[in-house]
């Protein structure tokens, strides 16, 4: 085969950004971008972390609203807003773990 008629090689074809369906910023703009894949031809479906997290103060702003009036509904408000608390604590020290490395005295609150 004769140099000038070398075929170029193939280049994969690159998949296009993910877009968040609610802010629309890229894959590239964000932390994490949570996608569900949809029927061949649709657009696929995503969230980014920020939206998550906007999703996720509105949601808890909103309870504490709905429970201002109903004890019962305050208590369960704090009993999950603790339990988040504890979660969040967990994943912190999951992460210090990883450095090896422990919270500083007074640091952690007592319940």
């Amino acid at each position: 085969m004769d140099e000038n008629k070398k075929k170029n090689p193939r280049r994969k074809k690159q998949p296009a950004a993910l877009h968040c369906s609610f802010c629309d910023k890229s894959q590239n703009e964000v932390h994490k971008l949570i996608a569900r894949e949809n029927a061949p031809g649709a657009s696929a479906l995503a969230i980014c972390n920020e939206c998550v997290d906007l999703c996720t103060e509105i949601i808890n702003d909103q309870g504490l609203v709905e429970a201002e009036n109903s004890p019962k509904a305050l208590y369960e408000y704090i009993v999950r807003q603790n339990q988040i608390i504890d979660d969040a604590r967990d994943r912190a020290n999951k992460a210090l773990d990883l450095l090896n490395v422990s919270m500083p005295p007074g640091s952690q609150s007592q319940h």
